[in-house]
């Protein structure tokens, strides 16, 4: 049941549009998070950071394993067609249930996942369960846009949440004593921003007369997706977890500042992979591979360019936007700068997966990926600090990688090696873009 062109009967793969469109948006995050975190850094300095990061760190982890898939699921069943009413009834109802039971088992686990040198954050913590609820809501809403491919307002609504959110700091600044405190408020208002307009938007979704998604199908969907989803949280943030076990507060504020300004690099590949899921959602089981190395030849042609120029500017631009304290950031960039390129490369990749309704067919390359990240952050932090951690990073990555580049060619029955040789054509394509000012 693909989501079709009722004059053609075939699929409706996202356009030229979809990429700028999702590209710009991505591009315009990517900047807001910099501004985000100069902002942060500004606010808080490299102790302040750290202890803002350690307060967010488990709710947001909890957020990610218990919305159980659902959202992906969600955007499957978009991508196949379901009726928008039926899915927007069925992605309220299901956050209500996910979110509500996520945010009482974090906040019984959190005296126990918080160390004891940072018992007194528990307060902001048990605050920003909040964000658990509003995070599977918001994500099982732009689920549907996302698998239907409506990305003028999946775009719009993932660029909402910023001004509000800089509004909030800018208050923090001027009018409150407990920073941490008040700019943890102020993410969950901006969280809520995002929900109460994607709400608004579609309010007349609850008057039609669609009855919900069936929980056999909805869970049918969602089956494959918890596994792969929960893996990959954990993937995400173990080297967070063992910042805020192993390390003092500055010293997670180095790497947290280190790791945003590294992230530059993987504007384009955010978007692609946002695309990606799409196109892979509607194209024919086991078929496309040869588009997605396409993909993967630009977007690393693109990547390491973009990483070349940053790491010429990080030594200057770092402590100059983040402030002196941060210096002991540049070298911290370095060290993440490929696992980030290579962390870009992999959420294509998997992204495609996904889209074909494989989220399990990475997992082993995920699983062996987070024990190496582990293991290795873990023994390296015991001599390096927080070099060792983003070491245990990059490591960790190329495993990923390696093991998604694997499966990717045992599932797609048209994958051959030669197409992901680079051609004079993709570099080409760059000089076209270039010379006429699109791209």
């Amino acid at each position: 049941m693909n989501t079709v062109d009722q004059s053609t009967n075939q699929p409706r793969y996202p356009g030229r549009n979809a990429y700028y469109g999702t590209f710009l948006t991505s591009l315009f995050i990517q900047g807001c998070t910099v501004l985000q975190g100069i902002l942060l850094a500004r606010l808080f300095g490299p102790a302040g950071r750290g202890e803002f990061a350690a307060v967010i760190l488990w709710p947001s982890i909890f957020a990610g394993i218990g919305i159980l898939g659902v959202n992906m699921a969600i955007a499957r069943l978009a991508g196949q067609g379901w009726p928008v009413d039926r899915l927007f009834k069925t992605a309220i109802r299901a956050s209500m249930i996910t979110g509500t039971l996520t945010a009482l088992v974090c906040g019984l686990l959190l005296p126990i996942l918080l160390p004891a040198d940072k018992e007194h954050l528990m307060p902001a913590a048990y605050l920003f369960l909040l964000y658990i609820p509003l995070n599977h809501l918001a994500l099982n809403l732009l689920g549907i846009d996302h698998g239907s491919g409506n990305f003028r307002w999946l775009n719009a609504t993932r660029a909402a949440l910023y001004p509000v959110y800089f509004s909030g700091l800018v208050l923090c600044w001027f009018l409150v004593a407990d920073r941490v405190f008040w700019a943890v408020f102020s993410l969950l208002v901006a969280n809520g921003a995002v929900v109460l307009l994607r709400l608004m938007a579609r309010h007349g979704n609850l008057a039609s007369g669609e009855a919900v998604v069936p929980a056999r199908i909805l869970l049918t969907e969602s089956y494959p997706f918890v596994a792969a989803s929960i893996i990959t949280i954990l993937y995400m943030q173990v080297d967070k977890v063992l910042l805020v076990w192993l390390l003092r507060a500055e010293e997670i504020g180095w790497y947290v500042a280190a790791f945003a300004a590294a992230g530059v690099v993987n504007v384009l590949n955010r978007a692609l992979g946002i695309v990606q899921f799409s196109i892979a959602a509607q194209e024919r089981p086991r078929y496309g591979f040869a588009l997605i190395a396409v993909v993967l030849r630009r977007s690393t042609i693109f990547s390491l360019a973009a990483a070349g120029g940053l790491a010429l500017l990080l030594p200057w631009l770092l402590p100059l936007v983040y402030g002196s304290e941060f210096q002991p950031a540049v070298v911290l960039s370095y060290i993440l700068l490929p696992g980030m390129i290579l962390a870009g490369l992999s959420e294509i990749l998997t992204q495609a997966l996904r889209g074909q309704g494989q989220p399990i067919a990475g997992i082993l390359s995920k699983i062996f990926g987070l024990m190496v990240m582990g293991l290795s952050g873990f023994f390296m932090a015991k001599l390096w600090g927080a070099r060792g951690i983003a070491c245990g990073y990059f490591i960790g990555e190329v495993f990923v990688f390696l093991g998604l580049m694997f499966v990717s060619f045992r599932f797609y029955q048209d994958a051959v090696m030669s197409d992901l040789r680079l051609k004079a054509a993709d570099f080409m394509f760059f000089r076209g873009k270039l010379s006429s000012k699109q791209f």
